[in-house]
């Protein structure tokens, strides 16, 4: 009575060890897993917070720069014409402010006194020194800054930019502002914060910026929190403000019974110091609420199951448990394919015990595992690194042979017209060739330190591990037109071949390789590879693709194919040109040939092809299409006049789109702007093609003022997959908006992509997902 007792009570400390054991054990996980949760929190929200700021800085520093650059803003300073200045800049700053791009576009003198304030009616002589420091050291140091900064209108992102005179002489700066107002409600939207609040970290703001409902009672004698709050809950404790510690980007903050996540991001003035803090909370009661009931849950299973078990094993629990703690063992084992405890297992035979039974099983079961395991390993090993057809060792088994460095001589041999044997006896005689081909080889190889390979569909490479190549009489003699008997239907088949061979510092598989080929064009027994084969498979390569592109141009080889560009609704409005190289029964893509083409001086020769076929194909069409042109094109004087008497004699000239690659380099870019002027006067559209990969510049937009911008596939390809290229894209599409230009999205080849092209705002797509590119419309 008094054993039982005792078990019960040793039972009942170690259902409590366990208990408490596992209680432990899951609060210490869930204290990482919150402290791994709030560091990722914060690198995702520092990313958001980033993004969102570069964001904001790049749209006012595009304008900034465009207006500091612009003749008629020099003008304006040079004649000291404020008014001027004034009249004509109101409209851009009314249009860029109804799309919310800027709040301030602000002109100061040399002295940081106010030249043109748009938009503001006070006297423009005021003196902003003091206010606005940003702007006193833009113009000392005629250097540009984009910055945080807080005056008695508003606190936002501001962008300086000095404007120079042609000979580099300070005229004086433009301001560009946007207010910080939207940037809480942008964040939370993205982030998973419940409140975020933005504090200041100096005292000169007014007293009306501290007005917000949420904020009435959060001001206390050491912070001022302006009124720009987001929430996405009614229910923020007031007091918690006070307890913040700002010199900590993150951590967790116990208060008042409830757990909250903390992230701060700081704003910086054109010094670099942080005048701003934004800070970011969210609640995290809820989480661990969720924990603890999924730990008393699991607790209270494990102690209804512990007394379960024990109820049910109490008579046998000694030595049953030792043959579960043995079944459990030997499962684990064989789960990770450990199979040596197979051969420790001792059971007796004649047991009738459940257990006993079950061990049985399991043993005989990881036994089958075992040996088919083993069968399949040899299996893959021998697939892999074994010809299947000639039993001989492949490509991949030679590969690992070379690393080994452990050879002198590599060569490679070819049977002589082996497709002909195929096309003439068929694929059955064929193998049969191959396999008898093999065994010839090893007979060969016999004594003689060799190695033999099969690499190719007809292809067998011999290794050596000396360089002596007295081998290589007998083996010509040997493998010299010979005669292969009875090998399908007593049939005989005639076979030679052909050798290429690297020997010494020169031996590897590509130089045996071009040693065969060279050995195939001269049509000789064998070659020996030397370094002057290098360079002379590259001349001829060049020569090769030369003829391909002159006999393109000979022989009209030289095609369009046109792909479809659709609207929102998916309906084709246009087509852009594409140009193609017919090369037997392939078209090649301008990659294979456009470079090649000017190093041979053929490329304007292209060029004329490109616009002939493009004008002469949509002449009797009412249809719109594009063609493109690069700066060379353009700058070329015989092309560009040859394009603007095409568009003269083109029955609807307001139906052609000119599309600039924007890839390319411009070094005369007044030439371009001349050009276009020109072909403008005809109604042709301009696009910018490929807009994000080069050039891209504000300020050239304004100048070249672009019927539509192209964005490059390389950002839209990524805008449902990653957030900068989606908020990339939304700039250039608010960049064009502002600009009245229309957005065509490249490169789109899913649906979820131009899904996101339309809540982006892009106005047209084209893309393999819509359409390929078509030879006939």
């Amino acid at each position: 009575m008094n054993r039982i007792y005792s078990a019960h009570i040793k039972f009942v400390l170690i259902i409590l060890t366990i208990i408490l054991g596992y209680g432990y054990f899951e609060n210490y996980e869930f204290k990482n897993e919150i402290n791994l949760y709030v560091k990722n929190n914060y690198e995702n929200n520092n990313h958001i917070f980033n993004s969102l700021l570069e964001n904001e800085k790049r749209v006012i520093k595009i304008i900034a720069l465009a207006l500091s650059d612009n003749e008629l803003v020099r003008k304006s300073f040079i004649l000291n014409s404020s008014q001027n200045l004034k009249d004509e800049c109101s409209n851009l700053h009314k249009i860029l402010n109804l799309k919310n791009l800027v709040d301030e576009v602000h002109f100061f003198k040399p002295n940081t006194e106010s030249f043109v304030n748009i938009g503001n009616s006070k006297p423009t002589n005021t003196n902003f020194i003091q206010m606005r420091p940003d702007v006193s050291w833009v113009l000392k140091h005629k250097k540009s800054s984009s910055h945080f900064h807080t005056c008695r209108m508003y606190s936002g992102i501001r962008t300086v930019e000095p404007i120079l005179d042609k000979d580099n002489n300070l005229l004086g700066s433009i301001s560009v502002g946007r207010s910080i107002i939207s940037f809480p409600k942008l964040f939370i939207q993205q982030s998973s914060s419940d409140f975020v609040m933005f504090i200041n970290n100096t005292n000169n703001l007014l007293a009306n910026q501290s007005e917000h409902r949420y904020l009435k009672e959060f001001v206390s004698d050491n912070l001022e929190i302006t009124s720009f709050v987001e929430s996405k809950t009614e229910s923020i404790n007031k007091k918690l403000i006070k307890h913040l510690d700002f010199n900590r980007n993150f951590y967790l903050l116990d208060f008042e019974n409830s757990k909250y996540m903390i992230n701060i991001f700081y704003f910086k003035d054109y010094q670099g110091n942080v005048n701003y803090r934004m800070v970011a909370i969210k609640n995290l009661d809820s989480i661990h609420s969720k924990f603890h009931n999924k730990l008393f849950q699991d607790l209270s299973l494990i102690f209804v199951l512990s007394i379960l078990i024990y109820i049910f094993i109490f008579k046998n629990i000694n030595t049953n448990m030792k043959k579960i703690r043995l079944i459990s063992k030997l499962a684990s084992k064989i789960s990770i394919q450990d199979f040596k405890i197979l051969n420790d297992i001792k059971i007796d035979k004649d047991s009738t015990n459940d257990l006993d039974t079950l061990t049985k099983h399991i043993v005989n079961m990881g036994i089958t595992v075992k040996d088919s395991l083993d069968k399949k390993n040899q299996e893959i090993l021998e697939n892999f690194y074994i010809d299947g057809l000639t039993k001989l060792a492949n490509r991949r088994e030679l590969e690992i042979d070379i690393k080994k460095n452990e050879f002198e001589t590599l060569t490679f041999l070819d049977i002589d017209d082996f497709s002909k044997i195929n096309d003439f006896f068929g694929s059955k005689v064929g193998n049969s060739v191959l396999i008898k081909v093999a065994q010839r080889l090893v007979t060969f190889s016999k004594n003689k330190d060799l190695k033999i390979y099969r690499v190719g569909s007809d292809e067998f490479a011999i290794l050596c591990k000396h360089k002596n190549l007295s081998f290589l009489d007998s083996f010509l003699e040997e493998f010299s037109n010979i005669t292969l008997k009875d090998i399908n239907q007593d049939i005989e088949v005639n076979i030679d071949f052909t050798f290429g061979i690297s020997t010494g510092v020169n031996a590897s598989i590509s130089k045996s390789d071009i040693a065969l080929h060279e050995a195939k064009n001269k049509k000789v027994p064998y070659v020996i590879y030397n370094e002057s084969l290098l360079s002379k498979e590259l001349h001829e390569k060049n020569i090769a693709l030369t003829k391909k592109i002159r006999d393109g141009l000979k022989n009209d080889k030289f095609t369009l194919f046109y792909q479809p560009i659709y609207n929102r609704n998916r309906e084709i409005v246009k087509y852009e040109s594409l140009v193609r190289l017919k090369d037997g029964d392939k078209y090649l893509s301008p990659y294979f040939f456009l470079d090649h083409s000017k190093q041979s001086r053929d490329y304007f020769k292209i060029s004329k092809v490109v616009i002939d076929k493009g004008f002469d194909k949509f002449r009797n069409r009412d249809t719109s299409f594009s063609i493109n042109l690069s700066a060379d094109d353009i700058t070329n004087p015989e092309i560009a006049k040859y394009v603007e008497q095409k568009i003269k004699d083109f029955p609807k000239p307001e139906n052609v789109t000119l599309e600039l690659l924007e890839s390319e380099e411009i070094e005369d870019f007044q030439k371009i702007i001349d050009f276009l002027d020109i072909v403008r006067k005809y109604g042709v559209k301009i696009a910018i093609d490929d807009f994000g990969s080069g050039y891209s510049n504000f300020s050239y937009i304004l100048k070249i003022k672009p019927d539509y911008l192209k964005i490059d596939g390389s950002i839209i390809k990524e805008i449902a997959k990653k957030e900068s290229s989606y908020l990339i894209a939304q700039s250039i599409v608010n960049m064009a908006k502002a600009t009245n230009s229309e957005v065509i999205g490249e490169f789109i080849d899913s649906e979820e992509v131009f899904q996101k092209g339309l809540e982006l705002g892009i106005d047209m797509f084209q893309g393999y997902h819509l359409s390929q590119p078509l030879k006939d419309i």
